[in-house]
């Protein structure tokens, strides 16, 4: 099952505040409190059945998170992540079990509220006391609870102002409502755990090298479970931990955008070397048109890839720059597809790796260095035009077991073999200034 919690908690955070209903001065004559005749006890026993709903809802997220999966096959010869994170959690509910709980309980005890006529202050004071005590487990369930406290306590408000280094990052998150902007400052922001995404926000730097993310966390810097879209710009995400973790790791129901960011440093193990991950499964993602846009973004020095697509994610990379990415300057796997245009690619093992049935487009790319400009395997049909390779150790462009595919208009220098097409495959090649060879 994928991990939904933003879809999920979508019902819950519209029950609102308790605070936020207009209570009666004083309860009817013939209402009587149903746990005690002492009404600010009957007002804190309704505001402890919320905090038990919260309670159900947050352990249901514990300990939640990507878990390891094998990203399927990958080009020939381009190491794949000894186990990268699909978007299968190792728990979680569906979108009807504990969060409706909560909402169905948040509604019933605004009624009694009302009903109660509770003073002023006497429910947000027993909330406030009881979800400082409710545990999380992992950072999924930590976001969730904060999501929920600021919701249910406060209501999310902008945040004013900028965010300083120091400042609590994943706090001023959960404050913000859905569709938010959060303004980050001047200067490096630690993150060690990860910062997670349930609602459709924007984190907006000063500019590359002056607003930094700087991770040490495992996993991920970034998670977006967000059903809405999530947008990073103006910023660099650094990633300094010794765990394996990606920067920024996307659901199956993700919108991410991409502008003027740098990503890099992304370390493998048991799960992570991305720079960016869109996750999810076979079908994942599909059918929303383009689930990741970049424009004049970097990934450079990743172990796995610079950008690794899966599922059926649609990305469109404009302008976006490629560097010393360990296995791919960008990977598309599984049915992905979409474009990349006007970018280069340096020193990536693979500057373009595709396989399963993805189905990119690549027009107006510079490829320098690495083992193998483009490579395509799998059952995967890339169009190519307008493609320049210089210097790569292996080939140029490798068209490998049943691929196919147009590559057109394309240019190879400085490289052993131009074009390369295994004995399977069937592209279609049209004026380009490669060498073409049959593989053995």
């Amino acid at each position: 099952m994928i991990l939904r919690p933003g879809r999920a908690l979508a019902v819950a955070l519209l029950a609102g505040t308790l605070a936020a209903c207009g209570a009666p001065a004083a309860p009817s004559p013939t209402a009587a409190p149903s746990a005690s005749t002492d009404p600010v006890a009957a007002c804190e026993a309704v505001a402890d059945t919320v905090v038990a709903a919260v309670a159900r809802t947050v352990a249901a997220y514990d300990g939640a998170f990507l878990t390891p999966a094998s990203p399927g096959a990958t080009p020939t010869g381009v190491a794949a992540p000894s186990a990268a994170p699909s978007a299968a959690p190792s728990a979680a509910p569906s979108d009807a079990e504990a969060p409706a709980d909560l909402a169905a309980t948040v509604e019933a005890a605004r009624a009694e509220v009302e009903r109660l006529g509770c003073p002023a202050g006497v429910v947000d004071a027993r909330l406030a006391q009881g979800l400082a005590a409710v545990e999380a487990s992992g950072p999924v369930a930590a976001a969730v609870l904060a999501r929920l406290t600021a919701t249910l306590l406060t209501r999310p408000t902008p945040t004013p102002g900028r965010l300083r280094p120091g400042d609590d990052l994943a706090l001023a998150l959960a404050a913000t409502p859905a569709g938010g902007t959060l303004d980050l400052g001047e200067g490096t922001f630690d993150l060690a755990v990860p910062l997670v995404a349930l609602d459709a926000v924007t984190l907006r730097g000063l500019g590359r090298g002056r607003t930094v993310l700087r991770s040490s966390a495992a996993d991920a810097a970034v998670l977006d479970l967000a059903v809405g879209r999530v947008e990073l710009r103006d910023l660099d995400l650094e990633l300094t931990g010794t765990a394996g973790a990606s920067g920024v790791v996307a659901g199956s129901e993700a919108s991410l955008v991409l502008t003027r960011v740098g990503v890099r440093g992304a370390r493998g193990g048991t799960a992570g070397g991305a720079g960016v991950l869109m996750s999810a499964t076979e079908a994942g993602g599909s059918g929303r048109g383009t689930t990741l846009e970049v424009t004049d973004a970097e990934f450079a020095d990743n172990a796995w890839a610079g950008i690794g697509v899966t599922g059926s994610h649609v990305v469109s990379v404009v302008g976006g720059t490629f560097r010393g990415n360990g296995a791919c300057g960008l990977c598309f796997l599984d049915a992905s597809a979409g474009s990349v245009s006007a970018s280069t690619f340096t020193g990536n093992t693979v500057g373009v790796g595709v396989t399963g049935t993805a189905r990119p487009t690549v027009v107006d790319v510079t490829i320098t260095g690495g083992t193998v400009g483009v490579q395509l395997e799998g059952d995967s049909a890339a169009t190519l035009d307008r493609v320049s390779v210089t210097g790569s150790e292996r080939a140029a462009i490798i068209v490998g077991a049943s691929a196919s595919g147009a590559i057109g208009h394309s240019t190879c220098r400085g490289v052993p073999y131009g074009i390369v097409v295994a004995e399977g495959a069937a592209p279609t090649l049209v004026a380009n200034d490669c060498a073409v060879a049959q593989s053995r």
